[in-house]
């Protein structure tokens, strides 16, 4: 919904035909409808209040292996796939084309709840509120530990700042800084100067998660921890924000000379202190 949103804000601007901007208003007014009382967003909106219940119930309890987030639910909204930064960016978005009172504030409530739900020492979770009841698989609740998983803590900086730069509140722009503070403080060590996809909060050491998501450091969110690291290097020119990259860029190619003499492809997690390859392989 965010982001056909965006592509009729993208059409108004262009053609200035209201009849885009109607429909732009539309999916906004979609999103201020699903937004949960403390401000995030879940995976979906349910246009029937009792729908959601009901398909977590009947449909979402068949997802048995590697989908642990549709088993679980409490109200909670969620930061994981980026689902509340994407539509707290498009409501910001439409509020700055618009400048509708109305929408004023869910987007201040969204832009809070970042603010809200942020540890102290800069880390978002996966989902908020809190809970710890989700042990699953053997394996402890997720959802509270320290989140960078598909972009997460990555899209609540950004949109953070974008926040800040529309409506000057200092707030966000010490969260964002707080949240790129967190990336480096969670750096792995020399040889392993990567980043997990998600941190234990007793160890600051990389968790597991679901069970397709085994401890280990990963590529993707490294390359993602970089990119924001060299934006806000840009935004700042403090070099504070460079110095972990050399060892980073040290990582990935060192990974990729051990998996090509390994004779094996490359994987998406690389096992803390060995470095060794992991591969998730669904056998039943």
């Amino acid at each position: 919904t965010p982001e056909v949103g965006h592509v009729y804000l993208d059409a108004h601007e262009a053609t200035r035909e209201p009849v885009f901007l109607d429909a732009a208003r539309r999916a906004a007014d979609a999103l201020v409808y699903g937004q949960r009382p403390e401000g995030g967003w879940h995976y979906f909106i349910d246009f029937d209040p009792r729908g959601t219940e009901e398909w977590y119930r009947a449909e979402a309890s068949r997802f048995k292996w590697g989908y642990e987030e549709y088993r679980h639910y409490y109200g909670n909204a969620t930061f994981d796939d980026g689902n509340t930064a994407a539509a707290a960016r498009y409501l910001l978005r439409f509020y700055a084309t618009t400048l509708e009172a109305a929408y004023r504030e869910p987007l201040v409530r969204a832009l809070d709840f970042f603010v809200k739900a942020q540890y102290p020492n800069g880390a978002w979770p996966q989902r908020y509120p809190l809970r710890f009841d989700f042990a699953h698989d053997g394996l402890p609740d997720y959802t509270s530990f320290y989140t960078l998983n598909d972009g997460a803590a990555a899209a609540n900086v950004l949109t953070l700042v974008a926040g800040y730069e529309l409506l000057g509140d200092g707030r966000y722009l010490e969260a964002a800084r707080r949240g790129v503070d967190f990336m480096i403080a969670a750096q792995g060590p020399e040889g392993q100067a990567a980043w997990a996809e998600q941190y234990d909060p007793k160890t600051m050491e990389p968790a597991a998660a679901r069970t397709h998501e085994p401890a280990g450091f990963v590529v993707r969110e490294s390359a993602e921890v970089i990119q924001l690291l060299q934006t806000f290097y840009l935004m700042t020119g403090s070099r504070r924000y460079l110095r972990p990259v050399p060892g980073a860029l040290a990582w990935f190619e060192r990974v990729n000379r051990e998996t090509v003499e390994l004779k094996r492809p490359p994987a998406r997690y690389y096992q803390s202190g060995t470095n060794l390859p992991v591969y998730v392989i669904r056998t039943d």
